[in-house]
């Protein structure tokens, strides 16, 4: 496993629990058909992010909550070192508490940035308006967590 995949798999799984707790007992799974998947499409030209063979979890929440992880952990890699995306993992594994907070990774427009794109993409996933803005926003919350925290590893 990446570096990637393990924070992939790690947000997942932080987002779905807030999102749809029970099917975090099926994320890895999901998210072990998503990595093939997508290492699979690499190698071709069909680009479909939901198209990973678990046909029956398209009417769940962890395909589309792993797509759009992936989706926002790659903008944000693109736009920050992996030094600020280990520290995420880091706080993500750890749970640290706020009150630890020092400097974060993340800037207020950036999160307004991920936030938005990220309900962007599950509306594009199919799922209604409110379910698009929990998601995003449990995503925003989990960033912003490790944006508070700053994790120096």
């Amino acid at each position: 496993m990446s570096a990637h995949t393990d924070q992939v798999d790690a947000l997942s799984r932080a987002v779905l629990q807030k999102v749809s707790p029970d099917e975090v007992a099926h994320l890895e799974l999901v998210t072990s058909s998503f990595h093939a998947t997508r290492r699979r499409q690499r190698r071709s030209d069909k680009v479909d992010p939901l198209a990973f063979g678990i046909e029956a979890a398209v009417t769940a929440l962890a395909p589309i909550v792993v797509m759009i992880c992936a989706k926002v952990l790659e903008g944000l890699a693109e736009e920050y070192t992996d030094r600020t995306a280990r520290r995420a993992l880091t706080w993500i594994k750890r749970r640290r508490r706020p009150d630890d907070a020092v400097a974060g990774p993340f800037s207020a427009e950036a999160l307004e940035n991920v936030e938005e794109e990220a309900r962007r993409s599950a509306l594009a996933s199919g799922v209604d308006d409110e379910t698009a803005s929990v998601i995003a926003k449990s995503l925003i919350a989990e960033l912003r967590g490790a944006n508070q925290t700053g994790d120096e590893r």
